[in-house]
């Protein structure tokens, strides 16, 4: 079954998972940043949520918590 995200108030609206990290661990967020976009890059994060049923269709693009926070 496809899927389409849902329109609310005339938007198409739509998700994102995310990883937390306490405010004092900024050096930890960026190592895992670093590593995410390591296995972006290579292919094997696609790769592993293709298991999950995602393809590359799902991903954020260049999505950040900033547009998101900003409606953008």
């Amino acid at each position: 079954m496809d899927f389409t995200q849902p329109i609310i108030d005339g938007k198409a609206a739509q998700s994102f998972g995310a990883a937390a990290f306490r405010k004092e661990d900024k050096d930890f967020a960026e190592a895992y940043n670093q590593e995410l976009e390591k296995l972006k890059q290579s292919g094997q994060l696609l790769e592993i949520l293709k298991e999950f049923g995602f393809t590359e269709q799902e991903f954020p693009g260049d999505m950040t918590v900033e547009k998101v926070l900003s409606g953008q």
